[in-house]
């Protein structure tokens, strides 16, 4: 059979192609013309991220999919066009590849609570459809886990959660010295935020400073973002599901190794590189000024992708 290098890197691309359908096909909805369409994908296929779908070995490629898959049905649940369960489902098979996922739950739960608030599903059904299948999903891995003699005693040995060191997140008070390499800063220092700041600029440039600089516009202008309740549930659901996917890369004790492991936090830009050009294209209802700034914004995150790309067709240089 093939080297498991070879079908990781088969994985990559072929998930990399999906991606880009899916991609094209769902901002083909959520822009509401030609011109926030392009914006919109434009934005995500010029993230850092990108790079996972050039023949990455790694589980991240395939949440990267799922992840995009999720929040397109989270979308047409809230336009009520498809039950929550969907989405749910995304997101439960989505933590079955990568229990890093499981932090941006908080989201999923809102969406349901938004789907019940509007009525389009009871107050049963919808804890039925928010609680079974993380639970049916999660119970299947576990046991396939340990008919494979990889279950409990991996993940509480080898495998375990927080790197080397099994510690899940940055250190707040003190930092252990037999780690020191690997966990070299306390959680609020300078350090660990210029780490933090380069791995977003890495994978997503504009990303966080987009989000940043539409809603202190939309806060000091009085501006309004959404034209329908259907449109403000999913900035919400968005909204919360990117906080949490930020948080979690703030949060969580990374043992770096080559390239910083950027590619633990590079699903992360996806989400919340689309709640930036969400809430470009509605903050600027001027269309010549939404071209002239979007088209712009795409253009430089293609050089700097371009690049990143190109430095990853080169080994990591040795020690």
């Amino acid at each position: 059979g093939w080297p498991v290098e070879n079908v990781y890197a088969t994985v990559s691309i072929v998930c990399g192609m999906i991606f880009v359908y899916l991609l094209l096909v769902f901002t083909s909805h959520l822009g509401r013309d030609l011109l926030e369409t392009t914006i919109l994908a434009g934005l995500l296929l010029t993230t850092g991220s990108m790079q996972l779908f050039f023949g990455y070995v790694e589980n991240y490629v395939i949440i990267s999919l799922l992840l995009l898959g999720t929040l397109f049905l989270g979308w047409l649940a809230l336009q009520g066009r498809l039950q929550p369960v969907w989405p749910v489902l995304g997101l439960a098979i989505t933590n079955a590849f990568h229990p890093s996922t499981v932090f941006i739950w908080p989201g999923m739960l809102l969406l349901s609570f938004l789907c019940w608030r509007r009525g389009r599903v009871s107050m049963i059904g919808a804890m039925l459809q928010t609680v079974l299948p993380p639970l049916l999903i999660g119970g299947g891995v576990f046991a396939l886990m340990e008919s494979g003699s990889h279950g409990v005693s991996a993940l509480t040995g080898v495998d375990r959660p927080g790197g080397g060191d099994g510690v899940w997140f940055v250190p707040l008070f003190s930092i252990d010295p037999e780690w020191a390499n690997y966990q070299p800063y306390l959680m609020f220092s300078a350090a660990h935020l210029l780490d933090w700041l380069n791995i977003h600029i890495l994978i997503s440039p504009f990303g966080i400073p987009l989000i940043v600089m539409t809603l202190t516009a939309v806060a000091w202008y009085g501006l309004t973002l959404f034209d329908s309740v259907e449109e403000r549930d999913f900035g919400a659901f968005l909204g919360l599901t990117a906080a949490m996917y930020i948080l979690f890369t703030w949060l969580w004790n990374a043992d770096y190794g080559g390239r910083k492991d950027w590619d633990l936090f590079a699903p992360s830009a996806f989400v919340y590189t689309l709640l930036a050009g969400y809430l470009l294209v509605r903050a600027l209802p001027d269309r010549r000024l939404l071209k002239e700034s979007g088209l712009l914004v795409v253009a430089v995150a293609l050089l700097h992708t371009a690049a990143w790309i190109f430095t990853n067709t080169h080994p990591l240089p040795r020690e």
